[in-house]
Formats: structure tokens, sequence, C-alpha cells
């Protein structure tokens, strides 16, 4: 279960089903509200596992492990309760820093619904993205600060894809799944330094060519972004102040 923390209910809801079906199968969640809050998660009953931070590297080693048999408890980013019930959270694995080494988005585990989108009035085939990975503003509402606290030194930069990865990969998913729009959920896309921004547009306007959304905050726009975005054919800009 992958979960922000207003989905909990829900995900607890599916977990109880779950169990009671087949008490047997591990239930093991993830994401914001695993990384904050993993203790009432797991004291539910219905949770085994939890992964605090990035599940990169955490879950295909949890499954080679489950798939031979292995003990899980010592696993990196694993938390867990023990038998007297007390709570253990394992030391993390530093951020994945190499975003080019990771698949291919696969679109193909979603019911197909899920690609439509609506903007401005009417239903694309979207594509959810994020080209830039992280945020170091420090806003109180948001969990980045809170995951810098979590991972201390082993909190790397911000990471990007590379612009041949990102291009070649948004092509191949627009190009398979018959994409109109793609929205980009870097936290800030205005972030990245103008000349990654430039190679970025022009491989983009050249290769992909489909409208896109994206947000950013009011201080990392410029005149030359902005014009760099609409060159790329950005339909929307949503501004953080």
């Amino acid at each position: 279960v992958s979960a922000l923390s207003d989905e909990v209910p829900v995900g607890l809801r599916i977990a109880r089903r779950v169990k009671a079906r087949q008490p047997d199968l591990p239930v093991v969640w993830g994401n914001k509200a695993a990384t904050l809050a993993p203790g009432p998660l797991l004291a539910s009953g219905v949770v085994d596992w939890a992964c605090v931070g990035e599940g990169i590297a955490f879950l295909p080693e949890l499954l080679r492990r489950l798939e031979h048999g292995r003990p899980v408890d010592d696993l990196p980013n694993l938390a867990w309760r023990d038998a007297a019930g007390g709570l253990h959270v394992n030391p993390l694995l530093p951020y994945h820093a190499d975003l080019d080494a990771l698949p291919v988005f696969d679109y193909s585990i979603y019911d197909p619904r899920q690609l439509l989108k609506p903007f401005d009035g009417r239903a694309y085939r979207g594509g959810d993205h994020m080209i830039g990975w992280g945020c170091p503003n420090r806003c109180t509402y948001c969990i980045n600060d809170s995951l810098r606290a979590l991972y201390g030194p082993k909190a790397g930069p911000l990471r990007r894809y590379s612009v041949p990865r990102i291009v070649a990969e948004l092509r191949e998913l627009a190009e398979r799944w018959g994409l109109e729009l793609y929205k980009f959920h870097d936290e800030d896309f205005c972030q990245k330094p103008v000349s990654y921004l430039r190679e970025l547009a022009r491989e983009y306007r050249r290769q992909v060519r489909l409208p896109f959304t994206a947000m950013a905050n009011a201080r990392t726009v410029t005149p030359e972004k902005a014009e760099l975005l609409a060159s790329m054919g950005c339909a929307s800009v949503s501004l953080g102040f």
C-alpha cells in the first residue's frame, strides 16, 4: 500500500479485507504515511511491515528475501514491531542518486482509465512523471524538510534525470500509450539550472512535442525560464508563494 496520510483510512480498510481472506499474506506499506508515522500503521494489526523513506532499493530486496525464505528484520528502511509490540526502525539506505538507472515507468499496472486527465475543459490521455526530485525549501506544510531531517548527512542533493535519458523515456511512453499531455510533479520545475532547462527545452521540443503542466515557486521563475517553458509547449504552471 502506497499512501499519503489522508489515504490511510481507506488503505487500512483494504488491508483488513486482505488479512481476513489471506491472513498469512504480508501487507507492506510505503510512501509518506509510512515514512512519517509507521508506528500507528504497525499497531493496526493488519500491517506487517512499513518502508521508512525511499523504497527503490527496499522493495526489490524485500521481495528477494521473501522469495527465498530469508529473514527480513534487518532490512534497511524497514519498520517493524517485535513480539512484545516494540517498534523498530532500521537504518536507512542513502538516497538513490542515479535516476538514469531506474526502469522506464510502467503504466500497464494501472487501469487505462487512470490515464484520462481533465484539463482546460476536456479530457486528455495524460502521463504523470517527475524530471527532478526533491526540494531545498522548508515549507512547514510539506514533507521535504522532514525527509532531510530523517536522512541527515545521507540526504543527497537535488536529483535529476539526464536530459537524453528523460527525453527518451517521455517519447517512449507517449508513443506506447498515445499520450496527449504530461503532468510533471517536480516540486519546483524552474529550480533547474538554466543550462539544463535550455537543453531540456531543445530536446523536448524536438522529440516529445506534447503540452504539459508543471509546478514552480514564484521565486525561481525568471523571464528566460518562462520563455523556455513556453517554447517547450507548457500549457500551465501552478505557482507557489
